[in-house]
C-alpha cells in the first residue's frame, strides 16, 4: 500500500467504525448523495445473489439488514482496510465469509472465483 493509500485509510480504525454507520447512513447517505438509506437497503435486497461479493465492506451493515436468511448463501468480503474486514467478518460471521484484503484497481491475484452479485 502506497503513502496516499495509506492515509485514505487512516479515518477507518477501530473508533472510526462506532460512529461510520450513523454518519453515513443517517448524514451522507441522505443529505450529500440524496439517497435514502432505505432505498439502499431495497436495492440490495432485491439484488443479492446467493454468491455474493461485497466490495468496500464498511461495517457490514447492508450485507447484515438484507441478506437472505438462506444456507447457501455464500460471501466474499474484500477492502483495502483490514480494520473494515475485522469488524464486518465478526459482523457477518454467521455467513462464514472469505476475506481478502485487496485493493480493487489491481489485478486480483488471490481473489479469482465468479460471483453473481
Amino acid at each position: 500500500m502506497d503513502l496516499k493509500q495509506r492515509i485514505g485509510q487512516l479515518f477507518f480504525s477501530t473508533m472510526s467504525h462506532k460512529l461510520y454507520d450513523t454518519g453515513l447512513y443517517r448524514v451522507v447517505t441522505p443529505y450529500f448523495w440524496q439517497c435514502k438509506t432505505d432505498t439502499l437497503l431495497s436495492s440490495y435486497k432485491r439484488n443479492l445473489a446467493n454468491n455474493h461479493l461485497e466490495i468496500g465492506v464498511g461495517t457490514g451493515f447492508l450485507i447484515k439488514e438484507s441478506a437472505p436468511v438462506s444456507s447457501g448463501f455464500r460471501l466474499t468480503l474484500m477492502d483495502l482496510n483490514e480494520a473494515c474486514l475485522r469488524k464486518s467478518a465478526r459482523t457477518l460471521a454467521k455467513y462464514k465469509p472469505n476475506l481478502y484484503q485487496q485493493n480493487i484497481l489491481e489485478p486480483f491475484e488471490e481473489c479469482t472465483q465468479k460471483f453473481d452479485s
